[in-house]
């Protein structure tokens, strides 16, 4: 089994929509980010809370049914090191 994280996108305008990712490192890294304001997958109103669903070992985003527009990764995040 691993890890699909799901984190809550804030669009800006009111709206807010799910992105996704495996990478664990990604999470531990946002889990202490203070960017230049940003900030947009899993940040919501009370911080950073991703949320965790188990998956079997070989699913991959497609085989989830998640499109790769919705695929979050570290360069969708300035300054992050």
């Amino acid at each position: 089994m691993k890890i699909l994280y799901i984190l809550v996108a804030d669009g800006g305008d009111g709206s807010y929509s799910l992105r996704y990712t495996f990478d664990t490192e990604l999470i531990h890294k946002l889990e202490h980010f203070n960017g230049d304001g940003s900030r947009d997958a899993g940040f919501d109103g009370d911080g950073f809370n991703p949320r965790i669903l188990t998956v079997p070992d070989d699913s991959t985003y497609e085989s989830l049914g998640i499109s790769k527009y919705s695929v979050v990764d570290a360069e969708d995040y300035e300054g992050l090191e």
